[in-house]
């Protein structure tokens, strides 16, 4: 066989599905050591945030626009298992004077490294054909699904951060992001903050029937948006933090990482809709329907790493009362401090959920449900 031939072979014997395993091992890991890796995150952004203020108290750095986690792909090719967390001015990139630190995060690389051991004990059987460089471009090629995995776990971090006065005081543009991804390079959205249109009426009728509507990251936080009709659109990433959408229809949608915390939603509709790692932290769904919703933890798929589902629905401090769950899928949702009362979970996947001891008399559970969560 000749060189192309080799490479394709030697990938498709001892590549593919060494790598697939590596990442269901990542992706147990990720999810089962979530509070340790998001706790580091926040250690280090706190010590940025730290430092910021120290520099605009002393008059040396102006309004932060933009905070980047950034990995660096020559750093992980040379087992520097880095997270640099940079803030920039409205430059961005041409901010001279950028502000910075970083931390470790070799525990998500284990994985990498052990692929890229397998790999080297195997390729000298493609003698002339295969040589170490190309291992290099291979391992290279999978740093893009470990990114993936720290994006996802930097969003739930900013959840935890994002109301801490250590944030807070942070003297900020109006317009702010924050982002994860390789140095400038891909990157995704985690955090955004942005001028608001103030006139109520436009908003609501911007997206009140509008059907397969596309909305995603948009923001719409502190809002009146009540009463609406919200059907079948995609509101993924967006944030309506702090707003009252009480009564809407909001039935078949998409969520995907939305952000509902402490907002006022009873009796709204949310019947088959995409909730994936969705956030209703001390949100008040009194009465609300949520029947059939799609919000369970997955796992990658050898055709596709990447899916949605990494945490699950965040209920934490939620008043559930009245609420209907029945014949959803709500693997991995946290329920902690969550509020019950005649809350209806019949036929719903509640695997791997977390509810506190004390909420459990409260809940008609099935034998398998209780067998199925985690109780704290």
């Amino acid at each position: 066989m000749n060189r192309k031939e080799a490479l394709q072979h030697f990938y498709e014997k001892y590549g593919d599905k060494k790598n697939f395993e590596k990442i269901l091992e990542l992706d147990r890991f990720c999810k089962e050591n979530i509070e340790f890796l998001t706790d580091k995150f926040c250690e280090a952004f706190k010590k940025l945030c730290n430092k910021i203020i120290s520099l605009q108290q002393s008059g040396e750095k102006g309004k932060i626009s933009f905070i980047n986690f950034q990995i660096l792909r020559t750093d992980i090719l040379q087992k520097k298992y880095r997270i640099l967390i940079t803030a920039y001015d409205k430059n961005f990139y041409l901010d001279k004077k950028p502000v910075q630190v970083d931390f470790e995060m070799k525990e998500m690389f284990t994985y990498l490294n052990d692929l890229e051991e397998y790999l080297l004990k195997n390729y000298k059987q493609y003698v002339g054909k295969i040589n170490v460089d190309d291992i290099s471009v291979i391992i290279q090629m999978q740093v893009i699904n470990y990114i993936r995995y720290i994006i996802n776990i930097s969003r739930i971090a900013i959840r935890k951060i994002k109301n801490l006065s250590y944030f807070t005081e942070i003297e900020k543009e109006e317009d702010f992001y924050i982002s994860t991804g390789e140095y400038k390079d891909y990157s995704e959205l985690i955090y955004f903050k942005t001028k608001q249109n103030t006139n109520i009426e436009e908003i609501r009728d911007s997206i009140n029937g509008k059907k397969k509507g596309n909305f995603h990251f948009n923001s719409y936080t502190d809002l009146d948006l009540s009463d609406l009709d919200l059907r079948n659109i995609n509101f993924c990433f967006s944030d309506f933090t702090n707003s009252k959408l009480s009564r809407s229809d909001m039935r078949v949608s998409y969520f995907i990482c939305t952000d509902f915390s402490n907002c006022k939603m009873d009796f709204v509709n949310l019947n088959y809709s995409i909730l994936h790692d969705a956030n209703f932290e001390n949100c008040n769904l009194y009465g609300a329907d949520l029947i059939g919703i799609m919000g369970g933890l997955t796992e990658p798929k050898e055709d596709m790493f990447y899916s949605p589902g990494f945490s699950g629905i965040n209920f934490a401090g939620a008043n559930l009362s009245e609420v209907d769950f029945s014949n959803g899928d709500l693997s991995g949702a946290d329920f902690r401090g969550a509020v019950f009362d005649n809350t209806n979970f019949t036929g719903t996947n509640l695997n791997k959920a977390i509810f506190e001891k004390e909420s459990i008399d409260k809940l008609d559970l099935s034998k398998e449900q209780l067998r199925s969560i985690i109780i704290q």
